[in-house]
């Protein structure tokens, strides 16, 4: 990956846990030629809670300023073990990039087999830089609505109780039973992953989801939800290794519902 084909973009997809400051992280140490994710820019900056989707317009604007097209093959990782990449993997697919991969055990993994690793200041750490003049339709993207569920949708399954959509809460489970959307089941992100931080094989994945009462994961509706909509992804990612395609996120997630269902 030193020097990506002109069609792979890749992403150091971080965010801001404890003191992880993700812009400084980026300049001390990234795959090389890897553009900054900047989770407040892939955001909606006038909504009043945390990384919720930005609209069709703030998505294309950020994606030029990247300079990422809608036809690339985009690879997104992380360097705090698999806990905010999937977030951008999940974002990038809904606005409609249709080649989006993760890495397998991210930066740590990359890192530990002794791979190329770049440091400090370079345009190339901030946008993708190219030979090719962009057309107009590179940055024409599609949100599709259908991969996100609204405060609206949950506070109708909370008052139908008998929907039968499953809706699993990725936090830990001492803060899941601080508070929880009612009817929600509780499986955190840790159990799909292994101690590397590579997921977990699709067998192993099924095994995981039918512990806490999901009998047909490889088809079953899930909802996915977490705090704030960025570990609820890491269960859409293994869902996806296990050829679940009928699954969405509820982007406000806890921090949402529990705000406004006050």
């Amino acid at each position: 990956m030193k020097e990506q084909p002109e069609t792979v973009s890749v992403f150091n997809a971080t965010y801001t846990i404890g003191n992880i400051v993700p812009r400084e992280e980026h300049l001390k140490g990234r795959i090389p030629s890897s553009i900054f994710y900047d989770f407040n820019e892939f955001s909606n900056k006038s909504s009043q809670f945390s990384y919720t989707l930005p609209s069709e317009a703030e998505f294309a604007s950020q994606m030029r300023v990247v300079n990422v097209r809608k036809s690339d093959t985009v690879v997104v990782y992380d360097k705090i073990g698999m806990v905010s990449a999937p977030r951008a993997y999940w974002l990038l697919k809904t606005f409609g990039i249709k080649n989006v991969l993760i890495l397998d055990g991210v930066f740590g993994k990359w890192q530990t087999e002794g791979r190329a690793i770049e440091t400090g200041e370079s345009e190339s750490a901030w946008k993708k830089i190219r030979a090719t003049q962009a057309k107009e339709d590179d940055f024409r993207f599609s949100y599709n609505q259908e991969r996100v569920r609204h405060f609206e949708d949950m506070v109708n399954l909370v008052k139908n109780p008998d929907h039968g959509i499953p809706i699993i809460d990725s936090r830990f489970d001492n803060i899941f039973s601080q508070g929880n959307i009612p009817g929600s089941k509780n499986l955190p992100f840790t159990g799909l992953l292994n101690p590397d931080k590579t997921f977990k094989s699709a067998e192993e994945i099924k095994k995981v989801l039918q512990s806490v009462g999901i009998e047909n994961p490889e088809s079953a509706p899930i909802i996915s939800t977490c705090q704030r909509g960025i570990t609820a992804c890491i269960l859409e990612v293994a869902l996806d290794i296990i050829g679940n395609n009928n699954t969405t996120i509820y982007d406000g997630s806890y921090e949402e519902f529990s705000k406004r269902n006050a």
